[in-house]
């Protein structure tokens, strides 16, 4: 008596391991887009608040500004006066739509108006908004503009 597996048993099994393959490959490529949006948006919101905080213990005459840069490759500059404090730069799928060039808060931790900054995955075609509020400074990350 002969043990083991014949051919087709063999075969059979290497295709239904190829086809659970191809089905779940496209979920984990989404998965890790929604994953790129999600990290750049909360970096975003990070830096918007670590600026508010250097704005509000600021020595008279220093500045904060966070500068956009809207077109490819997508990102942010951190600047305090002319000088760059931190530069990034976002993964080549995410894109960034803001409409102020800069953001910048006063001494009480208020920015000049409120805004709406808006993250898009190119893959997955979701996006992510990053929401400051006029009135009080409040930075959030949001799935919708509201």
């Amino acid at each position: 008596m002969q043990r083991g597996f014949t051919f087709p048993e063999v075969l059979a099994i290497f295709l239904i391991v190829a086809l659970t393959a191809t089905m779940a490959i496209p979920a984990v490529n989404n998965g890790l887009a929604a994953r790129d949006l999600e990290s750049a948006a909360v970096l975003l919101a990070s830096d918007l608040r670590y600026l508010q905080q250097l704005s509000l213990n600021a020595a008279p005459g220093k500045t904060y500004t966070l500068v956009f840069r809207n077109a490819a490759p997508f990102g942010y500059y951190l600047m305090s006066n002319l000088q760059v404090v931190k530069q990034v730069q976002f993964d080549s799928s995410i894109e960034l739509k803001a409409p102020p060039p800069s953001v910048s808060f006063s001494v009480a931790g208020v920015p000049k108006s409120g805004y709406t900054i808006t993250l898009r995955s190119k893959k997955i075609g979701r996006f992510k908004y990053i929401l400051i509020e006029g009135a009080i400074g409040r930075v959030r990350v949001s799935d919708s503009g509201a």
